[in-house]
């Protein structure tokens, strides 16, 4: 089977990872999910304009309801 990747809807988007200051990561498990456990780190689309940094810590709120005054971002790649 071959997939048209230019014909797939694309936007660019952003994951975080959420470490405590223990060290420990944050990792969801989907409710969604129709076979078995499905894991994942928040993450989501950038809105047409915004910022990464506003759209990472967006998609961390909608995801964990960790708010940005509770994390700091550490690096970026």
């Amino acid at each position: 089977m071959t997939i048209d990747l230019a014909g797939l809807p694309y936007r660019p988007c952003v994951g975080v990872m959420l470490v405590n200051a223990e060290g420990k990561v944050f990792v969801g498990r989907r409710i969604d999910a129709q076979e078995g456990d499905r894991w994942q780190m928040p993450q989501g689309g950038i809105d047409a304009d915004e910022d990464l940094h506003a759209a990472a810590f967006r998609e961390l709120e909608e995801e964990t309801g960790v708010g940005q005054g509770l994390a700091t971002i550490l690096a970026t790649v």
